[in-house]
């Protein structure tokens, strides 16, 4: 039970936490379990705050205590939050279920499940529990990250019979995966409206910019790709990876020069790129073979 005196400690300790001032909101919790050792609250709270901090271990300390006071299942969700930083993935997915034996529909457990299992590369176990917060929570976000999953595991036309089914038109990351899709399955006109669409949201998506410039580049458009790459380089000069791409499609139409001054950059950047040194002793080769 929390003492009044307790809550209030608890209190001013959460707005301390909610302007930045860490160690002034520490004290006002640990005030608070000076005044009531048992208050529940404010053990969660400073749990929140260590797990904050990257102190994880102090922080499940903290959860656990929480726990054995009162079964919330918000106690069991941070809890497994705290286990997955630290990589103990079955402790996580121990706590997230122990949420979920104390309120199936928490949908926030279901969500957590969802992201470990996606993680795990359990992607079958992954749509089924992001289903199952759809149907506590009907939100579209839910939907279009079961989209992404069916895009990992390269089933295009499900992930869009889903995507199709979504109002989401305000989004760019649902017009980005309809596009994904869309080029995918070579449907290269569909892909490029949607890609624009995208970028008619937001302008300064690297991912729906370089996926346009690919569509180009596939229809066979190699300089109106070259000018998303271009436009992105602009945006993102000291993105090796984007650099190498430039490079890669440079590779293609035998502009090795151009190319090589891109991947030497990129590499001068992260020298332990292994796609900017692959086409490095590509490009050194085939200027050889002239």
């Amino acid at each position: 039970m929390e003492t009044n005196t307790s809550k209030d400690l608890n209190n001013k300790g959460v707005q301390f936490f909610m302007n930045g001032d860490l160690e002034k909101a520490k004290n006002c919790y640990q005030k608070a379990l000076e005044t009531n050792p048992e208050n529940a609250t404010s053990l969660n709270n400073l749990g929140l705050l260590l797990h904050h901090e990257k102190s994880f271990t102090e922080a499940i300390e903290n959860f656990s205590k929480a726990i054995l006071i009162e079964k919330k299942p918000v106690y069991f969700l941070n809890a497994g939050n705290s286990h997955a930083m630290k990589g103990n993935l079955a402790n996580a997915e121990k706590c997230y279920l122990e949420a979920l034996n104390t309120d199936p529909n928490y949908y926030n457990a279901w969500i957590s499940l969802a992201k470990l299992s996606n993680h795990q590369k359990k992607y079958d176990q992954a749509i089924r529990f992001w289903k199952k917060a759809f149907s506590i929570d009907p939100k579209p976000e839910y939907q279009l990250e079961i989209g992404k999953i069916y895009i990992l595991v390269k089933d295009y036309e499900s992930a869009l019979t889903l995507l199709s089914g979504i109002q989401l038109v305000d989004s760019p990351a649902y017009w980005f995966l309809i596009g994904k899709c869309e080029y995918e399955l070579r449907n290269h006109g569909l892909a490029e409206k949607a890609f624009k669409s995208a970028l008619a949201i937001q302008p300064d998506s690297l991912e729906a910019r370089q996926f346009l410039g690919l569509n180009n580049f596939a229809t066979g458009k190699i300089d109106q790709c070259l000018e998303q790459y271009d436009f992105i380089l602009k945006m993102y000069p000291s993105n090796h990876k984007m650099l190498t791409e430039k490079a890669v499609i440079l590779c293609s139409i035998s502009s090795f020069e151009k190319a090589l001054t891109l991947v030497e950059k990129a590499l001068t950047l992260k020298p332990d790129y292994p796609k900017a040194i692959h086409y490095k002793e590509l490009i050194l080769t085939s200027r050889e073979a002239f």
